[in-house]
């Protein structure tokens, strides 16, 4: 609790037992709380360009870092051009779009849009995980994770 993790159900012999969805969604919720510590303004002053022009400062406080990070992958799918916007990280991405146009805009010295040229959407996938590799961001995330829509992955 004391990390922001919700633990309700969620039993110590639960995890000694291994419970497995309980045991992954509380390490989703840790891996979360870990990823997103450092979306504030304080680490990350560049944000306010994602104030809209009818918002205040403390209209943006009052998102949540998930919010926030729509928010930011909007303002470069813009800036890039792209009619797309994203809502979520399920469905919204799925087809490896809107991962194509933010890599190729947020760094075009090394990611391109040539993976939107496949059709395939798993190929297609695995062409956004080359991109990110040579940005050096990929982790841990596979291109059936992509395509399966799976928020806690994407």
């Amino acid at each position: 609790k004391a990390l922001g993790c919700n633990v309700v159900n969620i039993g110590a012999q639960d995890l000694i037992a291994g419970t497995e969805h309980l045991v992954l969604g509380l390490v989703w919720q840790v891996i979360k709380v870990f990823l997103f510590r450092r979306v504030t303004l304080k680490d990350h002053p560049a944000l306010v360009v994602l104030l809209r022009e009818d918002e205040e400062l403390s209209d943006l406080l009052k998102l949540s870092k998930e919010q926030i990070l729509i928010r930011w992958v909007n303002y470069h799918l813009a800036a890039a051009g792209c009619a797309r916007t994203l809502s979520n990280f399920g469905a919204d991405i799925k087809d490896s779009e809107i991962y194509t146009y933010l890599l190729a805009q947020i760094c075009p010295e090394k990611c391109s849009l040539d993976p939107l040229q496949e059709t395939d959407p798993k190929k297609r996938a695995a062409l956004v995980l080359q991109n990110a590799d040579k940005m050096g961001c990929r982790k841990f995330v596979t291109p059936d994770n992509i395509v399966a829509g799976s928020p806690q992955l994407n």
